[in-house]
C-alpha cells in the first residue's frame, strides 16, 4: 500500500466518523491539487491527457470501493435508464456503455436487458474490476454482461460488432476536443445504420474547448455537431434532455442547467459505411 493510498484510507476513517473533520478539509481540495501535481508531471513526461487520466481513475479505484447503489447514486443511474427508455431502448437491443466505470448505470441497465446486451467499455483496470464486483453483488452474472478494458479509440475490441445504442454519460466532459474528434472519426466502426449514439456535455459559454481546472471539459454544441458533420455523422442536441447530476451532498448540481445531450446517428449518405 502506498503513502497516499494509507493517508486517503486515514482520511475516510476519519471523516466518516468525524463528518466536521470533511466540513473543515473539504476547501484546502489536498487531492485536487495532488492530482494538479500528477497532472503536470505525467504531461512533461510525454503522457497522453488520455493515458494520464486512466492512471487517475485507477488510483481512485484503489483508494475507495465504488459507491453503494443507492440514495444518490441509485438516482443517477436510474434516471439514465429510463431516459434511454423513452428513446426507444428496448430488453432485446444491444447496448454499448461508453465509459461504463463501476457500473452506477450499468446495474440498472443490466437487469432490463435481455442476456448477452450490455457491454461496457473503459480506460480504467480498476474501475472495471469494481463494476465486476457490482456485478456479483447484485447477483447480475445469469445476464452475462461483458465488461472490457480499451485502450484507445480504434475499437479493436469491439472489431466486427455493432450496437443498437451507444451511451457515453459524463465521459465527454473529461476528453480533450481532440481526442472527441477522434472518437467521432473511428465511432462508425461500431454503429449499423440505425444504431443511435448519446453523449452528454456541459455547454461552454465561449471557447470551444473551456478547461476548467485539469479534469473538466466544457464545449459548444455548435462545435460538436459540426465535428460529427466533419465525419459523416448526424448530431442532434436534445430538447428532452434534463440532467439528475447532484453535488456530494445530494443536491441539484450547479452545472446540471448547462448539460447537454447530443444523439448522434450516421448520415444517409454514410450509414451503413465501416
Amino acid at each position: 500500500m502506498t503513502f497516499m493510498e494509507k493517508l486517503w484510507g486515514s482520511y475516510r476513517r476519519t471523516a466518516d466518523r468525524f463528518p466536521v473533520v470533511r466540513a473543515v478539509l473539504a476547501p484546502i481540495r489536498f487531492f485536487y491539487h495532488y492530482s494538479y501535481i500528477t497532472y503536470l508531471f505525467h504531461r512533461a513526461r510525454g503522457l497522453s491527457y488520455r493515458e494520464w487520466y486512466a492512471l487517475t481513475l485507477d488510483k481512485f479505484a484503489r483508494y475507495s470501493d465504488a459507491p453503494p447503489i443507492e440514495g444518490c447514486e441509485r438516482l443517477l443511474g436510474e434516471f439514465q435508464l429510463e431516459y434511454l427508455k423513452k428513446q426507444g431502448l428496448q430488453p432485446d437491443h444491444s447496448l454499448l456503455d461508453l465509459g461504463c466505470g463501476n457500473l452506477r448505470a450499468g446495474v440498472h441497465f443490466i437487469p432490463y436487458l435481455d442476456a448477452g446486451k450490455y457491454t461496457g467499455t473503459d480506460i480504467s483496470a480498476g474501475r472495471l474490476e469494481q463494476g465486476q464486483r457490482q456485478v456479483k453483488k447484485f447477483n447480475l452474472d445469469q445476464k452475462k454482461p461483458e465488461l472490457i478494458l480499451t485502450k484507445d479509440h480504434e475499437m479493436k475490441e469491439l472489431a466486427g460488432r455493432t450496437f443498437d445504442t451507444i451511451w457515453c454519460h459524463g465521459v465527454l466532459g473529461h476528453m480533450p476536443l481532440a481526442d472527441i474528434e477522434d472518437l467521432l472519426q473511428k465511432i462508425h466502426r461500431i454503429m449499423g445504420p440505425e444504431s443511435a449514439f448519446y453523449a452528454n456535455y456541459t455547454e461552454s459559454d465561449g471557447p470551444d474547448e473551456q478547461w476548467v481546472g485539469h479534469r473538466h471539459l466544457f464545449f459548444r454544441g455548435e462545435t460538436l455537431r459540426r465535428l460529427c458533420e466533419k465525419y459523416g455523422l448526424r448530431g442532434e442536441t436534445m430538447a428532452d434532455w434534463h440532467n439528475e447530476l447532484r453535488d456530494g451532498q445530494g443536491r441539484p448540481h450547479p452545472l446540471a442547467k448547462r448539460d447537454r445531450m447530443l444523439k448522434i446517428m450516421p448520415a444517409a449518405e454514410t450509414a451503413g459505411v465501416r
